[in-house]
């Protein structure tokens, strides 16, 4: 950890992050590592629409003690090498190193009752780092307590501390012991079991169909039965998708970055939506983003940097509220440079499909087209994406990019945690809701290299940004351009683009508030994977990923995840309203029976 730590409050709750949220939010996500990979393309040209401020230098933090790890072989896309949770959490002999990775010959004579000493020291003063900044700011957020700033710590390194491992391959660790695959399948196949018995029953316990009598009422008994038939056919493949993922969940292994990045993170802000108090949190946060500095890289490398951008949809009533608190910020605030980008009133930015106006995507492609066109700013390696209301630790930006040592990374995505879940009911059941996608099925998705692109707490580089044409015209476009992405090759390699999925819980956001907030979330998520299955290029793609079935079978169960439980609440509600109005009259015995 860094000095600058990271603002970790939300605006309307007395303490936003508890150790209570943060465990129910990934208590059961599978510990990982894995390695970075460097993107170094060349310098690139930057654009006109960015206002700047003088550049201030941001503090970079050494990086974390490494932790013992196998170094595997093996960079087919599909079969990244993986290590035994048991074999890699065992404890590790002193390595003789220092934070920076250079022998200290003092630090190994003084044995392990040193390194003990010298570990609980380095959690005290990471804890106190995180409370002295948070608390530096009392109008934004609360004092917390050191148990709480170390639990922060712990949750962001799930994954466990950066590793020196100067392999380019992709490595990833089997989480479950010896018998839980067969304990997995044990569950399904007794699922399996019940559900046969269920229809069975439904089937043999009354008379024969032919001794029924066709009227309405054994119409509607017959409807009965198939109707719960297919609801719990559907419920068995539910089941048996998730013995299937959590049989398959791996966790990377982080490395620590060879070559220096330069990151280029942006923040969308729709002023009608959001609120300035809460952008000022997040961009207090990212003034703190630590630069990945590479282990391996010359002094002729351009250097590690991290420069935060607001992609601001712009306020006509309120032209110059956020260029003011950017100047102000960044006059009061040591650390990342803040830019200001704006599409207001530019017509280029605001026609056709690619800059659609009040549009996600199109705000973000119009700030990328800019960037990537003003000579005065660095070719970027990689894009961090960042939404207003989540707050990043300041090794959001160093643990998302060590993935990228390998080549073929694509892009690295991270959970979502809600900050304001701790004593509000409905952000506390949509973060609910989400606990399985973000602590299985993604870490799931690392075995095949196809973890879903979320739109927030990401990284990508931009060879692959640019290779698919920036982000895709959708409502839920991370979704889009994820997919994109692994239909694509690496030109370097001539491999398919492959993704990662890291358990560390990095960001804090806020969940949302009313039900109605909640719906409106959950219709967009809902239209938009319906539209890319119905009208966008989604059987295209699936045919295109043929080589890699597992990820089309993957995303398939995503596709269908909303489809499936719209049509089974619908025959729920129609099950109820048939058994309320026939009862048991559905069923007519003969005499002889």
């Amino acid at each position: 950890m860094t000095d600058d730590t990271t603002d970790l409050a939300t605006a309307d709750i007395d303490e936003c992050l508890t150790i209570a949220v943060i465990e129910e939010t990934l208590k059961n996500a599978p510990a990982s590592t894995e390695p970075e990979s460097v993107d170094d393309s060349p310098a690139a040209e930057p654009a006109a629409l960015v206002e700047t401020v003088v550049l201030r230098d941001s503090t970079d933090a050494d990086a974390s003690t490494p932790a013992a790890a196998e170094t595997a072989d093996g960079t087919d896309i599909d079969d990244a090498p993986v290590e035994d949770a048991a074999e890699a959490d065992a404890p590790e002999a002193d390595s003789g190193e220092s934070d920076d990775g250079e022998s200290d010959d003092a630090a190994t004579d003084a044995g392990s009752d040193v390194d003990t000493d010298t570990d609980s020291e380095t959690d005290e003063a990471e804890a106190a780092e995180i409370i002295e900044s948070v608390n530096a700011f009392p109008s934004i957020a609360p004092e917390i307590s050191p148990e709480l700033a170390k639990a922060l710590v712990e949750k962001a390194r799930i994954t466990g501390d950066l590793t020196d491992d100067d392999s380019k391959t992709l490595r990833l660790r089997r989480p479950s012991g010896a018998f839980r695959t067969l304990y997995n399948w044990l569950i399904a196949a007794a699922m399996l079991a019940v559900s046969f018995g269920y229809v069975w029953w439904l089937l043999a316990s009354g008379p024969p169909l032919s001794s029924r009598v066709l009227r309405a009422a054994s119409l509607a008994a017959a409807s009965v039965i198939v109707i719960t038939t297919i609801i719990d056919v559907s419920r068995l493949a539910l089941v048996s998708m998730l013995a299937m993922s959590t049989s398959l969940v791996r966790s990377p292994i982080p490395t620590r970055i060879h070559q220096n990045l330069r990151i280029a993170v942006f923040i969308t802000f729709v002023p009608k939506m959001e609120s300035l108090e809460v952008l000022e949190r997040t961009l207090i946060a990212a003034k703190r983003l630590e630069s990945a500095k590479g282990t391996k890289a010359d002094d002729d490398d351009p250097p590690a940097l991290v420069d935060v951008f607001v992609l601001d949809e712009g306020d006509p009533d309120a032209p110059t509220a956020v260029q003011d608190l950017i100047d102000r910020l960044n006059d009061e605030q040591p650390g990342n440079l803040i830019r200001r980008i704006s599409r207001l009133g530019v017509e280029k930015y605001n026609t056709g499909r690619k800059f659609a106006p009040k549009t996600k995507h199109g705000n973000f492609n119009a700030a990328y087209d800019v960037v990537s066109n003003d000579p005065d700013l660095p070719k970027y390696d990689v894009l961090v994406g960042i939404d207003p209301d989540h707050v990043p630790l300041p090794e959001l930006t160093t643990r998302l990019t060590c993935y990228f040592n390998d080549p073929n990374v694509a892009y690295v995505s991270a959970p979502q945690a809600y900050g304001n879940a701790v004593d509000r009911t409905v952000p506390k059941l949509a973060e609910s809701q989400q606990f399985v996608f973000h602590s299985l099925i993604q870490s799931a998705a690392n075995s095949y290299g196809g973890p879903m692109l979320v739109g927030t707490n990401y990284a990508i580089r931009t060879a692959v940004f640019d290779q698919i044409g920036g982000a895709q015209p959708s409502i839920t476009e991370d979704l889009a351009t994820g997919l994109k992405a692994l239909t694509q090759r690496n030109p370097e390699t001539g491999k398919e683009w492959r993704a990662v999925y890291t358990p560390d819980v990095l960001a804090h956001g806020e969940g949302p508030v009313t039900w109605g907030d909640y719906f409106k979330q959950q219709n967009r998520w809902a239209t938009g994977a319906i539209r890319h299955v119905i009208a966008g290029p989604f059987i295209k793609q699936m045919l295109q990923m043929w080589r890699h079935p597992r990820r089309v079978l993957h995303y398939t169960l995503l596709m269908a995840f909303y489809p499936v439980m719209g049509l089974t609440w619908v025959l729920g509600a129609v099950n109820s309203g048939l058994f309320a109005w026939y009862g048991d009259s559905g069923t007519v015995v003969s005499p002889e029976h």
